[in-house]
């Protein structure tokens, strides 16, 4: 009721103040301005008081006050002190219903869990066809492995989970995590591209194939990614060098052509690929993967996230507030100079 009230009673003096200055622009007691900057304050000093009720200084968080109310647990502090690579990490320290709803291990390295209520629709389907069943299998080998050689063969078939690049899984967030020797990696080299005529085939196809060696593609993307079924360049390398969350830039270096998977989620609106500036096709690979043709060589190859239509937006809207801002601008000038010839 008390906040009814002051409210109730500060809108009346608002008003009140505002109906005053009205009445003497009216009598021309105020000029043209002055009276548009007194309304202003009025209506300012109606709103800022309910708005600073909403949203206050406590609703703005810094990064700094996050960080001290999430704390790394040992196992994260392993690591983020071990590792400075480009890695993935699978938690399932809080149970397996708890890796697709809780983000905070997202705070601290790139995860294969997590929580976001709008998801990415194919990755969805890979976590409800793949990663749910790879996972299971992981969890239940825990309780059956005596040795790491034994729980190492239960990684090696995890086939999904190693081209998302799972370097680490933590078991126990007060243990030493468990290190993934099988993980695909950021980048690697196929010497088997298998054709499949749709997505369903090429979801269940990725149960059997060996992602390390293999790859799967739809037909209707498979145009740039010729069938190759042939021995490879043993020496061949591709490394990630750089990641940016708009930029990923790899080191290439094969004396022959070579067929590339990324575990990075395809995504054509925006990201594109240059081999040494030069932009180059990709295609979608095991279901939700980037995958292309290589040229032999030693080149740098860059993938940029830039959304022509974000660009294109922008550059519009900074075309269309300089156009506003001139319009002001001469219309002020206008009535100046309007103002001065009548007076004069």
């Amino acid at each position: 009721a008390k906040m009814l009230s002051n409210d109730a009673w500060r809108s009346l003096a608002c008003v009140l103040a505002c109906a005053r200055v009205l009445l003497l622009y009216s009598k021309n007691l105020l000029k043209e301005k002055i009276a548009y900057l007194l309304l202003g304050i009025c209506l300012l000093l109606d709103m800022i008081p309910v708005a600073k009720r909403y949203l206050g200084n406590d609703n703005f968080t810094t990064k700094q006050q996050i960080s001290a109310q999430i704390e790394p647990s040992p196992a994260d502090r392993w690591i983020m002190d071990s590792d400075k690579s480009y890695y993935r990490v699978l938690d399932i320290s809080n149970g397996l219903s708890a890796i697709f709803n809780n983000a905070i291990p997202a705070f601290f390295h790139k995860n294969i869990g997590g929580y976001h209520a709008a998801k990415l629709r194919r990755y969805q389907e890979l976590i409800n066809f793949q990663l749910d069943r790879e996972i299971k299998q992981l969890n239940a080998a825990f309780g059956t492995s005596v040795t790491y050689e034994q729980l190492a063969q239960t990684l090696d078939s995890l086939g999904v989970l190693n081209m998302l690049n799972m370097k680490y899984v933590v078991y126990n967030p007060n243990a030493q995590p468990l290190v993934n020797m099988a993980a695909n990696g950021n980048a690697w080299f196929v010497e088997k591209v298998i054709t499949v005529n749709d997505a369903d085939s090429e979801m269940t196809l990725l149960s059997s194939i060996n992602t390390k060696t293999e790859m799967v593609i739809d037909t209707s993307s498979a145009s740039l990614i010729p069938k190759i079924d042939a021995a490879r360049d043993s020496t061949a390398t591709i490394e990630l060098t750089e990641y940016q969350p708009n930029k990923l830039t790899y080191k290439v270096s094969t004396f022959t052509p070579q067929v590339a998977v990324f575990s990075e989620i395809y995504y054509n609106k925006g990201w594109k690929a240059f081999i040494d500036g030069k932009e180059t096709q990709y295609e979608r690979v095991n279901y939700l993967l980037r995958g292309m043709q290589l040229p032999a060589g030693n080149y740098q190859l860059q993938f940029v996230f830039h959304p022509n239509s974000y660009f294109t937006g922008n550059t519009i809207a900074l075309i269309c507030s300089v156009l506003l801002i001139l319009c002001i601008a001469g219309y002020l000038f206008y009535t100046f100079k309007k103002s001065k010839s009548e007076e004069n």
